[in-house]
């Protein structure tokens, strides 16, 4: 019965402990996690946009030459 005794006292000063602690994110860490959010969206945001700028000249390009080949191709 001694040791059921002493277990639960070591417990209940755990479970004590547990309840007392009150670590926790601070501001400032939230702060840091959303800075490194927005600068991951911002480098992202911009290789998005850098591909799409050369897919979109890319492809006119690709357009250009089809429509000099379609045109050249009746005046034969």
């Amino acid at each position: 019965m001694k040791v059921v005794s002493s277990c639960w006292a070591f417990c209940a000063r755990v479970i004590s402990r547990l309840a007392r602690d009150e670590k926790g994110a601070s501001a400032i860490e939230y702060v840091l996690i959303a800075a490194v959010v927005v600068a991951a969206v911002s480098f992202v945001s911009g290789n998005i946009e850098s591909a799409v700028t050369t897919s979109a000249s890319t492809l006119s390009n690709g357009v250009s030459a089809a429509n000099s080949t379609i045109s050249g191709f009746g005046s034969e």
